[in-house]
């Protein structure tokens, strides 16, 4: 193939092979690529297309409201941008007040035609700029010096925030920090109102109304519509009090909201807010707080300290390090653990409730958990935590799976906890035993649309960390042993109600007896007579 014939600045000639133009076109490629590679600290992702259509109404799309720049666009959320305003004024006028003194407000600016007309009040007023539109105020001193501090913290974070979302931002400096600013704002004074009940004190009547506060509690819990968590620090350390403007009072006051509208509000807990500080935005606070304390299974931590020696001491000198003999002597003392705890088949999959049951397996509510996550199985008794099934369950459970899935959140409790639901119920009726039990309390409109979404819920997910692992492999021993279902069997046909237990024993009686008779019938021919 003949060479390609370019000219050059000079107006000479250049010949470029067919070689080397691929070379190049790969080289930008490269670089357009490179520039484009995710960081190690992007943790907000957009959700694959394939997610989007596994149900009508996208789980990951916002219903209310925007947070953050992915959904920016979305007409059906335009309406809310007032109501962040407003909040945000709110949260300004308090702050200013506990700074400097000011009072809620100070100066009104209204315009009509370029024309500006002042009102009155009491404080100190910053300079006035004549706007165009009509109905806008001017805010006071204090207002602005702590908008400007917001401002400028947030700006020297761009690059930071920037590298947090898996997709470039196309958005220039000014408009991202402006919805990082107002956004953050926004969701601290939200949660501040409803934390303090104080809903009386709300500009905008719209956000009381009981219907949106249900849809902006579940929208704050999306993949897709988050904010870094550091943004929410730096904003809330800017406008609290300063005496309550520290790390551990702002874990507080997000755990504080999640719990007031969460249906299992036992689950969400104040403690150890030390295990929040690695959390990178409101979602994987959420998970956090919904994680089973490390303390209530020590054997989980045995099992990863055994698995890190075990692969230690199988190769005995990686990187030229060679073990102590404190180390290959506490390998040795753990020896009997690491042979209880290691399963000696993998179970992947266990049938449904009601077979298990059939088995001899038991369905107990538990009550005593720290998170509906915390399942126990031991000596064929299933203990599962009590989870409340809405309109919204499907929704949050699947944003949930979805952060676990990108890798953000190694722990894969929800997703391994999905995937042990979805075993469980197969079927309505396998619904409607847990239902009995106490284990699933049910707002939907049958048992049949329960199954379908647990059936539905972990297509395309992978569970990769098995937390429940040591439990499919005790429940399949459990279930293939047949004395397990014989015992069931025995129990259900013949001692379900006290009259079938009359009769059985009954007829048990009548079998001893006949067999007493034959006994001594066949004694008196055998036996001479004396």
């Amino acid at each position: 193939m003949a060479p390609d014939v370019l000219t050059g600045d000079d107006g000479g000639h250049v010949r470029i092979g067919m070689e080397d133009q691929v070379a190049n076109s790969i080289i930008k490629k490269l670089g357009c690529s490179a520039s484009r590679s995710r960081s190690v600290s992007c943790c907000i992702h957009r959700v694959p297309d394939i997610f989007h259509e596994m149900s009508k109404h996208s789980a990951y799309v916002p219903e209310a409201i925007s947070i953050g720049p992915y959904h920016r666009g979305n007409k059906n959320l335009k309406k809310m941008e007032d109501c962040k305003l407003s909040l945000m004024r709110t949260l300004l006028a308090r702050a200013a007040k506990i700074k400097f003194g000011e009072e809620e407000e100070e100066e009104i600016v209204e315009s009509t035609g370029g024309e500006e007309k002042r009102v009155e009040v009491i404080g100190e007023i910053d300079e006035v700029v004549t706007t165009p539109q009509p109905g806008l105020m001017r805010a006071p001193k204090g207002w602005s010096i702590i908008l400007k501090d917001c401002v400028t913290a947030i700006k020297k974070r761009e690059t930071e925030f920037r590298e947090c979302y898996s997709d470039p931002i196309k958005l220039n400096s000014k408009e991202l920090v402006e919805i990082m600013v107002v956004d953050g704002l926004f969701t601290i004074e939200y949660f501040n109102v409803h934390v303090m009940q104080e809903y009386k004190n709300i500009d905008d009547p719209l956000l009381g109304k009981a219907w949106l506060k249900s849809l902006l509690y579940w929208d704050f819990l999306l993949l897709e519509n988050q904010l870094p968590i550091f943004v929410l620090k730096d904003l809330f350390k800017l406008t609290a009090d300063e005496n309550k403007s520290g790390v551990d009072a702002f874990y507080k006051l997000v755990l504080g909201y999640f719990r007031i509208s969460f249906p299992g509000k036992d689950y969400i807990h104040f403690r150890d807010l030390q295990r929040y500080r690695n959390a990178k935005h409101l979602l994987d606070v959420f998970i956090v707080a919904l994680h089973p304390c490390l303390i209530s299974h020590p054997d989980s931590v045995k099992a990863l300290l055994l698995k890190l020696i075990s692969k230690l001491t199988t190769f005995p000198n990686i990187c030229g390090y060679c073990h102590s003999p404190e180390t290959v002597e506490l390998y040795r003392s753990m020896e009997p653990c690491k042979k209880s705890l290691a399963p000696i088949y993998s179970c992947t999959s266990i049938p449904g409730a009601v077979e298990l049951r059939r088995s001899g397996v038991q369905f107990k509510e538990y009550y005593n958990a720290h998170s509906f996550l915390g399942i126990k199985f031991s000596n064929g008794v299933f203990e599962i935590p009590r989870l409340t099934i809405g309109d919204k369950t499907d929704r949050w459970l699947r944003n949930l799976i979805a952060y676990e899935q990108f890798g953000c959140n190694s722990s894969g409790y929800v997703t391994s906890y999905a995937v042990l639901m979805d075993c469980l119920i197969s079927s309505a009726e396998d619904v409607e035993l847990l239902r009995k039990k106490g284990i699933l309390i049910t707002h939907l409109g049958c048992d049949e649309q329960v199954a379908s979404m647990f059936n539905k819920l972990c297509t395309h997910v992978i569970d990769y960390d098995r937390r429940y692992s040591q439990l499919f492999n005790e429940v399949d021993k459990y279930y293939k042993k047949r004395q397990h279902k014989w015992k069931a069997t025995l129990k259900r046909e013949y001692f379900h109600n006290p009259w079938s237990t009359c009769s059985f024993l009954a007829a048990v009686l009548l079998i001893l007896l006949t067999v007493i008779s034959t006994i001594f019938t066949t004694l008196a021919w055998v036996v001479p007579k004396s």
